[in-house]
């Protein structure tokens, strides 16, 4: 059987892009590589939060989650984060859980604060808004809506 040299070339050449492609998927946002600026933040509640989510600053993604901990001192959630090293937060900044849109999931969203002094590698947000339940906050709202005549 000949084969045709048009072809096996062409094959070859999509083979060799195939391969960058997959090599290129595979290094693209994957936890835990690289340096970055290391912040955790203390959630009473994390939700649905998991390694590898967003964190965003004025809807902009400049980190993930590196780890999700409960401290057993104070039975907090304790989410960790790498954020990309050109920003620095301010010392007064806070952390939300923020929804991960219709795919489900979960992110940090981080509001930066006014303050000069910056959150130093390795810090703490205390100042955070945990997880909303929204069938509890729903089902809340629907039996306290009735009043008591």
């Amino acid at each position: 059987m000949k084969r045709n040299p048009v072809e096996t070339g062409l094959a070859a050449v999509v083979v060799v892009a195939a391969t960058l492609f997959g090599l290129k998927l595979f290094s693209v946002d994957q936890p835990g590589t690289g340096d970055g600026y290391l912040l955790a933040a203390e959630f009473d509640d994390v939700g649905a939060l998991r390694v590898g989510d967003p964190v965003f600053v004025a809807g902009v993604r400049v980190g993930e989650v590196g780890a999700v901990k409960l401290d057993p001192e104070t039975l907090f959630s304790i989410a960790e984060m790498t954020i990309d090293p050109q920003y620095r937060l301010p010392a007064d900044s806070r952390a939300g859980i923020g929804s991960g849109g219709l795919t489900g999931g979960a992110s940090i969203v981080l509001t930066p604060g006014t303050s000069r002094a910056v959150t130093p590698n390795g810090g703490v947000i205390t100042d955070t808004d945990g997880a909303v339940n929204t069938v509890d906050a729903l089902g809340r709202r629907i039996f306290s809506a009735g009043g008591g005549d």
